[in-house]
């Protein structure tokens, strides 16, 4: 596992794909509006999938992506809809996980952060931008070569994978939304993220985000007092710093890092709405741990109960 900091090459190729991502949000800016920003954000999140599909596999999978776009921002404001989709979106992210594990892992993110969020665009508007930048996201992996072998699960593997990360994270959905809690999609995306479809894989990613998380936060606060512009400097550096991370698989820094870019981003700048919003990510992936890391601990024991039954 690589140190700070991380290999001058891998630090120039992150730094090379930043820039090339923040183009769509540039674009999306200009041609919609600032309110395009966050369908833009989720158009980009399929980076984190499209280099481990086959073109015919990136197109469904940008079609699945738009369409959960188009749903949860049509679903705000009914918390029924809202937890209903997110819980469809986990079964098919889990049952998805034949293809490549959590390679559809973000459209239950996609449906918490848009269903989740009061939408600034109409629903079609969102879905357009979505695609707009899905389909820059496809030809960026196919230039750049980012292409990533694909892991796939078996069946009984992914159907579990499917109805745990159903309960869980509808579970969660449910309880934000009743509540009213502020950003609780940070809640849902974490569990998204950590919930693996090997129970001893999401122990271990569990732990890892919440160490990446709490030296991520300390570095936000301690930053905090800068001005503005050199926040979203600061955010622009670890993103590049990120994504060097994300290349040299060193998940505990690339979290580290990409906790300030995202508090830094959406931060008003003041020194009260970043620390609050560094307490709020901290709170949700502690939450996040905690239930992920129960979830995980109770499959591990089946699966023990089950491999003692075999005679």
């Amino acid at each position: 596992m690589s140190a700070f900091p991380p290999a001058w090459a891998s630090v120039a190729t992150g730094s090379k794909v930043a820039v090339v991502l923040f183009v769509p949000l540039i674009a999306a800016a200009l041609i919609v509006g600032g309110d395009a920003i966050l369908p833009a954000v989720m158009g980009l999140l399929t980076i984190t999938a499209v280099p481990f599909c086959t073109t015919r596999q990136s197109a469904i999978l940008i079609a699945g992506a738009v369409l959960t776009g188009y749903l949860a921002t049509l679903a705000y404001g009914n918390p029924l809809a809202v937890v209903s989709l997110v819980t469809l979106s986990c079964i098919v992210a889990g049952l998805m996980s034949r293809l490549s594990a959590g390679v559809y892992g973000l459209a239950p993110i996609i449906a918490a952060v848009l269903g989740l969020t009061q939408p600034q665009t109409t629903a079609l508007t969102a879905a357009l931008v979505m695609a707009a930048v899905s389909v820059y996201v496809v030809v960026v992996v196919a230039l750049l070569k980012l292409h990533v072998d694909a892991q796939p699960v078996p069946w009984a593997v992914a159907i579990r994978h499917a109805v745990v990360m159903a309960i869980a994270c509808g579970s969660a959905t449910a309880i934000a939304v009743h509540y009213d809690w502020p950003k609780a999609y940070w809640l849902v995306m974490t569990l998204a993220i950590v919930l693996r479809p090997y129970a001893t894989e999401s122990l271990t990613m569990n732990r890892h985000r919440v160490i990446g998380t709490l030296a991520g936060a300390i570095l936000a606060a301690l930053l905090s007092p800068l001005p503005r512009p050199v926040l979203l400097l600061s955010a622009a550096v670890c993103m590049a710093l990120t994504l060097a991370y994300l290349l040299e698989k060193n998940y505990v820094l690339q979290v580290t890092f990409m906790t300030p870019m995202v508090i830094f981003l959406i931060s008003s700048g003041s020194v009260t709405d970043t620390l609050s919003l560094d307490a709020l990510r901290v709170i949700y992936t502690l939450a996040a741990a905690v239930l992920g890391g129960l979830v995980s601990l109770a499959l591990v024991r089946q699966a023990d109960d089950d491999t003692a039954a075999v005679p």
